[in-house]
């Protein structure tokens, strides 16, 4: 697939009036994916199923993006890959920030200016490409991707610019999806997960640590979430396809139609999500300029 196709796959996945956008239809009756769009955290003894997961990863990229920063309030912070915009206001909320977020896709920017029409400082966001950014040299002190870098297949573009638009001394604090380094993992599982979520296929994180190695940009601190995260989801895609496959198939195809939703498409994406995940690593990356 080329990168122009996947870019326009992309756009069609995160807009509401696409047959691509039906898995995110489908989460909306346990997730906030009006307001977010990443993979949540769930801490010990916690569950996605309760309070707000996608949420609770929101405040722990952000907030430890501030707590790398000595004066927040007096700073500018970009969020690559912004969503539906509520990570950013939060940014701007919670810790002051000059907040501004970008996004490729123009139904999340319209969105996102919505979700934030009344907030006191409302945030700016412009669409824009994350390996092409609308923005000058050296002009953000912070910046954060929550879970949208793993949809870019130029992971080289991508941080040459984030580390183009830092400014000296900045820092960046970046959640994403990798693959485990294990010998045995499952590769054509993990090109076969790619495809269905229109995205690239995730590499090792050895691999990815190079591509930031290439940069003006330092690796301080890796965080392996994934018993937070992805490392639980199998056992609710397992009962999806256990529903979808069993005798119980056409009624529950049918409560998916009901529901406005298209079954192959939503059961390919789930089933691909099913196998790829025990190779799948959620990981939390903390850079410095």
């Amino acid at each position: 697939m080329s990168s122009r196709d996947l870019t326009e796959r992309i756009v069609e996945q995160f807009t509401d009036d696409s047959e691509r956008a039906d898995i995110w239809r489908g989460f909306e009756y346990v997730l906030e994916t009006d307001s977010f769009l990443n993979l949540g955290y769930s801490g010990p003894f916690r569950t996605h199923l309760l309070g707000d997961p996608q949420a609770r990863l929101v405040e722990r990229v952000v907030d430890r993006a501030a707590s790398l920063r000595p004066k927040p309030a007096e700073e500018r912070l970009l969020d690559v890959g912004c969503g539906r915009g509520v990570p950013t206001a939060y940014a701007a909320s919670a810790h002051g920030f000059e907040a501004v977020g970008v996004d490729l896709v123009p139904y999340n920017v319209r969105m996102a200016r919505a979700n934030v029409a009344d907030a006191a400082r409302p945030p700016e966001f412009v669409v824009g490409d994350a390996t092409a950014l609308p923005f000058r040299d050296d002009s953000v002190a912070a910046a954060v991707s929550i879970d949208a870098v793993v949809y870019v297949p130029d992971k080289d573009a991508t941080y040459a610019e984030l580390s183009r638009v830092l400014d000296a001394g900045g820092s960046a604090v970046v959640s994403d999806l990798v693959a485990a380094d294990e010998a045995d993992v499952d590769r054509a599982a993990l090109e076969r997960f790619g495809r269905a979520w229109d995205m690239p296929s995730p590499v090792p994180f050895s691999t990815y640590a190079r591509t930031i190695e290439g940069t003006a940009l330092r690796i301080r601190d890796v965080e392996d979430l994934t018993a937070h995260s992805v490392g639980g989801f199998r056992k609710w895609s397992r009962l999806f396809l256990a529903l979808a496959d069993g005798p119980s198939g056409p009624a529950f195809r049918r409560l998916l139609q009901l529901a406005g939703l298209e079954p192959p498409v939503v059961t390919a994406q789930v089933r691909a999500a099913h196998r790829a995940l025990p190779a799948l690593r959620h990981v939390l990356v903390t850079l410095e300029r």
